[in-house]
């Protein structure tokens, strides 16, 4: 689908040049994240259900997302960089679904596998220390999943 009002080409390289310009932003944001919900995470009890993912997941995916999608249009906040932004070899519709696949389908499925690396660390951490390791957010995943099954 390629024409001379919408490229995908031209998303793609939209999408490639906003996590270049911000793998800085990006990287400060993961560890900030990481270590504020570490707290939570160890300080909750060992216990089979998975509130800790439930609590900790969503947080991360519905308040993060809200930070994340405010910060995904920095471009735009002072004049020279709006300016340039603007000026971009790319028509207004390309600017616009780039940052609506960075927030809607990258920012959920990075946070998915992100939180998943984190929890199979922080699991390991915690088992070394107290000896038994919480449950693993996989079976977060499977308590939904068969939560949703019909009976």
């Amino acid at each position: 689908m390629e024409n001379s009002n919408f490229s995908i080409q031209r998303i793609f390289w939209l999408i490639r040049n906003d996590i270049w310009q911000g793998y800085k932003l990006i990287g400060i944001f993961a560890l900030a994240i990481l270590g504020f919900f570490s707290i939570p995470y160890f300080s909750l009890d060992i216990n089979p259900n998975p509130t800790r993912h439930e609590l900790i997941y969503s947080l991360l995916l519905i308040g993060g997302g809200f930070i994340f999608t405010s910060v995904i249009f920095r471009e735009l906040y002072t004049k020279p960089s709006g300016q340039f932004y603007l000026t971009l070899p790319a028509s207004h519709l390309e600017k616009l679904t780039s940052k609506w696949l960075l927030s809607a389908i990258l920012y959920p499925v990075g946070i998915t596998i992100g939180y998943w690396f984190y929890t199979i660390i922080a699991n390991g951490i915690y088992a070394s220390f107290i000896g038994a390791a919480p449950s693993s957010f996989a079976s977060f995943w499977q308590a939904e999943s068969n939560r949703m099954l019909p009976v």
